[in-house]
């Protein structure tokens, strides 16, 4: 997981060095005494590329740590139940107390994490 995220992170941060030069480019082109309409037009071709590639690579991280933070809660969530069934179990099983026995679960797992 870790080397995915550090390749994304780096692919992201590169996409955005490219983009801020590209912009940079673009401003300095525009703001010439007589401005090269040609060379404005590909520098800002240029920084639509890097605009697209900016949005996919950050898409991309996004997607990512979604999808580990959507994992890391649903692997919490199995360990509370786990717990809370064992502690219901341990208690005799009674009737009408698995809000406590979640709730109690719950703290033991935050207190031990």
């Amino acid at each position: 997981m870790e080397m995915r995220f550090t390749a994304l992170r780096h692919a992201y941060d590169d996409a955005f060095h490219q983009l801020s030069q590209q912009v940079r480019l673009l401003q300095s082109l525009a703001s010439q005494a007589t401005p090269d309409r040609r060379a404005i037009e590909e520098a800002a071709r240029a920084v639509e590329q890097a605009r697209c590639a900016y949005h996919e690579r950050r898409d991309q991280l996004a997607q990512f740590l979604l999808s580990h933070a959507v994992k890391a809660v649903a692997d919490r969530r199995s360990e509370v139940e786990r717990l809370a069934y064992q502690l219901w179990e341990n208690a005799g099983r009674p009737f009408g107390r698995a809000e406590e026995h979640w709730y109690r679960a719950e703290q033991m797992i935050r207190g031990a994490a």
